[in-house]
């Protein structure tokens, strides 16, 4: 009996609780239709508990003639024997063991975008998606806090907030700093239905989101180094801001067993890598911000 439910998990297609071993995604799924019905899923995917990449992943699912029962946000709702799975709206190019590595079209924010590492960072997630950017009309739309710096010596006392928007200049021909996911995430909203605030989750959730297409825009620092200051001032409001100006935005597009994979704006590399251990050391000192896209 036993290896009669292996053999038949594998025929079709699922592995619960993991993904097959060897499994290679070549290229993304076809493009999504929003109909219910009988559709052809053209490579293997990921499926998922529920509608959201924070779900459980059950397995995968070979290429086939699905049912489409529901669907919600690009999410496909179908059903086998087995129970009912979702399936996410993007695919993957591809996975290899514990292994997923996403094909994100590299930017630079360098020379026009000094400060503009957190536009640059989610133009290059919105860029996976087929949107086409102009680097400085997107940067230009971005939401920012236009109060001016105060300072009482060489201490920075009154700026603005980077929950309401970009504190600064983002051209960086003066002072500026950053934008935060919560603004961030509801600007994407003119671009994309379903942007998603993932500042507090654990790397695994982060790593859901890479396994079902989906970059992630992480602040973390410049060249993975130490926070290097601690810069405090209020706001208009009388809020607190703590900062730090070598904070800055990349794009996660891939991780394997001991690393995670980064499109950099600041030199415009492609897949740099850094440590899992360093990334989350980086990651949990700037407040574990990210943002990415269900």
């Amino acid at each position: 009996m036993a290896l009669f439910l292996i053999a038949l998990f594998l025929a079709l297609g699922i592995f619960a609780g993991k993904y097959i071993e060897g499994t290679f995604f070549r290229k993304p799924m076809v493009e999504f239709k929003s109909e219910k019905g009988l559709q052809y899923l053209e490579y293997e995917t990921p499926v998922f508990q529920d509608k959201s990449y924070k779900s459980s992943i059950v397995g995968t699912i070979s290429p086939r003639e699905v049912d489409v029962l529901e669907t919600y946000k690009g999410w496909r709702m179908v059903e086998s024997e087995h129970g009912v799975y979702w399936i996410p709206p993007t695919g993957i190019v591809y996975n290899f063991g514990s292994a997923v590595m996403l094909d994100v079209p590299a930017r630079n924010q360098f020379p026009e975008l000094k400060n503009g590492c957190e536009a640059v960072a989610a133009q290059m997630m919105l860029e996976k998606y087929g949107i086409t950017l102009d680097k400085l009309e997107f940067a230009g739309e971005i939401p920012k806090d236009d109060t001016q710096m105060q300072k009482a010596g060489e201490d920075i006392t009154v700026w603005g907030d980077p929950e309401k928007g970009f504190v600064g200049d983002i051209t960086g021909q003066s002072y500026g700093y950053s934008i935060y996911p919560k603004p961030l995430s509801k600007f994407l909203r003119n671009y994309v239905e379903n942007p998603v605030d993932l500042t507090g989750v654990e790397p695994q959730t982060l790593e859901k989101y890479i396994r079902g297409g989906n970059p992630v825009v992480a602040w973390v620092t410049v060249n993975f180094k130490d926070r290097d200051s601690n810069e405090i001032w209020m706001t208009p409001s009388g809020k607190m801001v703590k900062g730090s100006f070598n904070t800055h935005a990349m794009t996660m597009v891939g991780f394997d067993e001991n690393h995670y994979y980064f499109n950099d704006p600041y030199t415009g590399a492609k897949n740099y890598k850094v440590t899992k251990q360093r990334f989350y050391e980086v990651w949990s000192a700037m407040g574990k911000k990210a943002i990415s896209i269900e």
